[in-house]
């Protein structure tokens, strides 16, 4: 039961963002959609994702929320930049749920452009803490124990994205994508998928030529 209430929660989740910002720009998208993709020098915004992590054996869905930017060189083909996440719910196996949090340094290769969309792939070193946690006791006399297991490990992640420029200074970006940890225990191979909304830096000749 709170697996399925999880993943409804997390689908909900996805389509109230997806909804909120196409209503937001639907008024704008058809006169930028067109917009060049080299007109700007870095960008970055917040995302929602989910993904089945595993620790220990015991793998389980988290849903989770973090950020990320980066500058643009080579003409756009390369970013460089950096972000974060953290776990907001999990579902529970084996009476246990999972969270992971963590952060890391970016390099990502812009393989694709084509009009308004961008397609990069991007690798990502880090770390951060994974954590396992399960509750016993009897709750409804009052008394009840959390036992939580949590360990440091690098990690590594390799995503591919599809970006789509919606005004001049906003776009969309879904990523799919794969991550490990490395070191003593800790996190077990596992992927993820996120929906970002991305806010544009205007490049130093479109900010000086005004609006």
């Amino acid at each position: 039961m709170q697996t399925k209430l999880v993943l409804q929660t997390q689908l909900a989740a996805f389509t109230a963002l997806a909804l909120i910002s196409g209503t937001a720009l639907a008024h704008d998208s058809r006169s930028h959609a067109a917009d060049s993709s080299d007109d700007y020098r870095g960008a970055g915004g917040p995302f929602l994702g989910c993904g089945l992590r595993g620790a220990d054996g015991v793998p389980t869905w988290q849903m989770f929320i973090g950020g990320s930017g980066y500058v643009r060189l080579l003409n756009g083909r390369l970013r460089l930049g950096g972000g974060g996440q953290a776990s907001l719910t999990s579902t529970k196996n084996r009476g246990r749920t999972g969270s992971l949090r963590w952060g890391g340094l970016d390099a990502g290769l812009v393989f694709l452009k084509a009009g308004s969309w961008e397609f990069p792939l991007t690798l990502t070193l880090g770390g951060g803490r994974s954590s396992l946690e399960q509750k016993s006791g009897d709750a409804e006399n009052g008394w009840e124990t959390l036992e939580r297991k949590s360990r440091g490990q690098g990690i590594v992640r390799v995503a591919v994205g599809a970006e789509r420029r919606m005004t001049r200074t906003l776009k969309l970006a879904l990523s799919i994508g794969w991550q490990g940890g490395f070191g003593r225990g800790g996190m077990e191979n596992g992927f993820e998928a996120s929906l970002q909304t991305v806010f544009l830096i205007p490049s130093a000749k479109d900010s000086d030529a005004g609006p």
